[in-house]
């Protein structure tokens, strides 16, 4: 387990506020720490969404964009469109991504972290890696994910379980956990169903620059 003996609460509440919504020079490092340590949970859980050609992508919460592309490579006529709390990072996401918006749609949007202004059914694909912690309405935001996708659209949540996060000190303040059955039972009230659950373990180096081994789950809805 870590220590935190050099860390006040000050420190950790800033921590926690940049993880929630990166900002200045500052934000910037935060950023590429995140891209650094959710590489591999980003990538299983694009592989979880199963992205097709053609498919029409909403992502929440995308960062820096470093990962799109590497996701979504060799998919033809995408159109994607990504929603970040953080004006930093939509800024951040267009540069990692100038070069590859030339190859397909994309497109990054701040948003409130509340409302979802899309077309009832407009995607065939959402996903959210790592910032359901940060829903200030999560029954809200479900429900709406719900109704944005096409029957047959998958919604991929890729999160680390309550019991670890509880041991990270940071999280006390502006997190909100969740284990799998209670976020299994949100999901069923919002309308979701056809669950399906992988849970996975790699070794990071945590937002506090030590190292820590990391269980996480890739849970995978279908509408």
């Amino acid at each position: 387990m870590e220590t935190y003996k050099k860390w006040s609460t000050q420190d950790l509440i800033e921590l926690s506020n940049q993880l929630g919504c990166p900002s200045g020079p500052q934000g910037i490092a935060v950023a590429r720490r995140m891209q650094e340590s959710n590489k591999e949970m980003v990538i299983n859980a694009f592989t979880a969404l199963d992205v097709q050609h053609n498919n029409n992508i909403l992502e929440l919460g995308p960062g820096n964009g470093w990962h799109l592309s590497h996701v979504l490579k060799n998919r033809k006529h995408l159109t994607y469109t990504g929603l970040d709390i953080s004006t930093l990072m939509i800024e951040e996401a267009k540069k990692y991504n100038s070069t590859f918006a030339k190859q397909q749609a994309l497109e990054f949007k701040a948003y409130n972290g509340k409302l979802l202004d899309f077309s009832e059914a407009e995607f065939d694909k959402i996903i959210a890696v790592n910032t359901l912690y940060f829903w200030q309405e999560p029954t809200k935001i479900i429900s709406q994910l719900y109704k944005l996708l096409k029957k047959g659209g998958a919604l991929v949540l890729g999160y680390a379980e309550r019991k670890f996060m509880e041991q990270l000190p940071f999280t006390q303040h502006g997190f909100e956990l969740y284990d799998s059955v209670e976020l299994l039972s949100l999901l069923e009230k919002c309308g979701f169903s056809n669950f399906q659950l992988k849970v996975h373990t790699d070794s990071v180096l945590s937002k506090m620059g030590t190292a820590v081994e990391r269980d996480y789950t890739i849970l995978k809805v279908t509408k």
